[in-house]
């Protein structure tokens, strides 16, 4: 089936978006578990200050420019994470 309405492209480029991000704040979740002894409440911490820095402090999604630059900026600092910190980081002990 095609879709050729401008709203569709718009929906699928926010939708993919969407996904990518999630894929990546994952990553520094992830790393925020796994480094600090697994703890929830810190990753609980980091999720709260997430949503709270996003919506009410600095309300990225009320900008022209805001989404964009939030999607790179959280793009950017798991990257760096996975860097500096490596892959080996990203796994649980096993012991």
């Amino acid at each position: 089936m095609y879709f050729a309405g401008p709203q569709y492209q718009i929906g699928l480029a926010w939708l993919s978006s969407t996904v990518i991000l999630f894929i990546f704040v994952s990553i520094l979740f992830t790393w925020i578990y796994n480094n600090t002894g697994g703890s929830v409440l810190i990753a609980l911490i980091f999720h709260t200050m997430l949503n709270l820095s996003t919506y009410v402090i600095f309300p990225v999604f009320e900008t022209e420019n805001g989404p964009a630059y939030y999607f790179f900026l959280i793009i950017a600092v798991a990257i760096i994470i996975l860097a500096v910190f490596g892959a080996k980081r990203m796994v649980r002990d096993k012991s």
